[in-house]
């Protein structure tokens, strides 16, 4: 398996312009099975969607579609998409989309309250994993990452690689980097971050911005930093190496 981060840079209500960089980004990178975008990617991170927010998360939806097909990978990555029951809310769904066109999805069970995101969205009911290449990757958003429970890794139902889409911002960037290498470890798993870039608003809007400091990162199972991105726009690709997890899970079986 060979995973790529894409590590985007906020371009605050240009989807057009985001779609391309996004393309310039999996250009750019050596040929993968997967492809990993943060939370919601085209737009943003944002507790007050509306129909604009869900006309790019369908222009972004397709283009995963898209991508995953021609580059026969997997594309991964969370948009905010309006609830197909409940009038008026949203769920921040995190697409696996897969180059034969089956998608699977989660939905972010622990909205950050603090920002206000529960007052739009629903909170998904439970952990997604899915199984890509003879592997299984668990699925987690953000704020997920302080709830270690819903990543817990288990002998009856392992999995291989956590993966966690974010718009983190650069005032907790220390939190991100530690619970990260906390996941890796007492999952013994290697822990993916993929984060935003840049400043979430215009110029104009300075004093309502948040500035995203990308570090998206990689997490070996015995906890060594496999990347640790700046706040560039760019890539990282990797191949997990299962068998030295393997040898680590049969040497230290902690999750017995």
């Amino acid at each position: 398996m060979k995973v790529t981060i894409l590590q985007t840079a906020l371009r605050p209500g240009r989807v057009g312009d985001m779609l391309r960089a996004a393309d310039r980004l999996v250009a750019s990178a050596p040929p993968s099975s997967l492809y990993v975008l943060p939370e919601m990617w085209v737009t943003g991170f944002t507790t007050s969607p509306t129909a604009a927010t869900a006309a790019a998360g369908g222009e972004a939806l397709e283009w995963m579609r898209e991508t995953a097909r021609r580059t026969s990978a997997a594309v991964a990555g969370s948009l905010a998409v309006a609830d197909d029951e409940v009038a008026e809310k949203w769920r921040n769904r995190l697409f696996f989309v897969r180059p034969d066109g089956h998608e699977e999805v989660y939905d972010k069970q622990h909205l950050f309250a603090y920002g206000g995101e529960d007052r739009s969205f629903l909170p998904g009911a439970a952990p997604v994993t899915v199984e890509w290449e003879g592997r299984r990757i668990r699925l987690q958003t953000c704020f997920d990452l302080r709830f270690p429970e819903t990543a817990r890794n288990s002998l009856a139902a392992p999995y291989d690689l956590l993966l966690y889409v974010a718009g983190w911002p650069s005032s907790r960037q220390r939190v991100w980097h530690a619970l990260l290498a906390a996941r890796a470890l007492e999952n013994q798993v290697f822990c993916v971050g993929v984060n935003c870039a840049g400043w979430s608003a215009d110029e104009a809007d300075a004093p309502r911005s948040e500035f995203y400091r990308g570090g998206s990162s990689v997490i070996s199972p015995y906890g060594d930093v496999l990347a640790e991105l700046d706040a560039a726009e760019q890539t990282f690709t990797f191949s997990p190496d299962f068998a030295r997890m393997e040898h680590l899970r049969a040497k230290f079986p902690v999750l017995e």
